[in-house]
């Protein structure tokens, strides 16, 4: 009797974490908006800093927007505890940021980058065609489950996928001081117990 009440509270701790998460996500309609409603800035800025943006005049004025990516940052210090067979999930934080590729003949060219400031979203970066780039050959044929991971301290970048139940962190470049290859999926719990190494020795860097 005692071991059925014990499953009982784990399964009700489950299933309140599960909502937990759920709440914790948030309506796609909104930054979709603002992302679209950002479009013609980002047309505008086509028309004077073309390098700038990735996209020249006439492209900015084809340009549509991608799927986008809910960006996760992985701090330093968290980084710094993290031990092989760890939760990898457990280091991902949501930082209220969607990475929206900007898209020409189906091709990722440029991006805006929209962020939630107080209670409403923002578009707050246009460009960084390099790194939309590199996004999109890391993410490939993913599907909307995927995830763009940020390590600021480390300056790495990663799209994340689950596969079989396993989240995969796919290199935007190759990764210093690792063995990891950009493009190169590897198993999230490996990919970040490496990282930790690397941060563990290297103190003098910035949270």
């Amino acid at each position: 009797m005692k071991t059925m009440m014990t499953m009982c509270a784990l399964f009700a701790a489950a299933a309140l974490a599960a909502q937990s998460r759920d709440a914790d996500k948030y309506d796609m309609r909104e930054p979709s908006r603002v992302a679209t409603a950002a479009l013609p800035t980002l047309r505008e800025l086509a028309q004077q800093m073309p390098d700038v943006v990735g996209l020249s005049a006439s492209e900015a004025a084809a340009a549509t927007l991608g799927q986008p990516l809910p960006l996760f940052d992985v701090g330093l210090e968290a980084l710094k505890g993290y031990r092989l067979g760890s939760d990898p999930r457990s280091l991902l934080q949501d930082v209220r940021t969607l990475h929206f590729p900007i898209l020409v003949s189906g091709a990722v060219r440029s991006s805006i980058v929209v962020r939630q400031q107080g209670q409403g979203w923002l578009a707050t970066d246009f460009g960084q065609a390099e790194l939309a780039k590199r996004i999109g050959a890391a993410r490939g044929t993913a599907g909307g489950d995927a995830l763009l991971v940020r390590v600021p301290a480390l300056n790495a970048y990663f799209v994340g996928t689950t596969s079989g139940g396993t989240l995969q962190l796919i290199p935007l470049a190759d990764v210093d001081g690792t063995n990891y290859r950009a493009l190169a999926p590897a198993p999230a719990d490996a990919v970040f117990s490496a990282l930790a190494a690397r941060a563990q020795a290297s103190n003098g860097l910035p949270t």
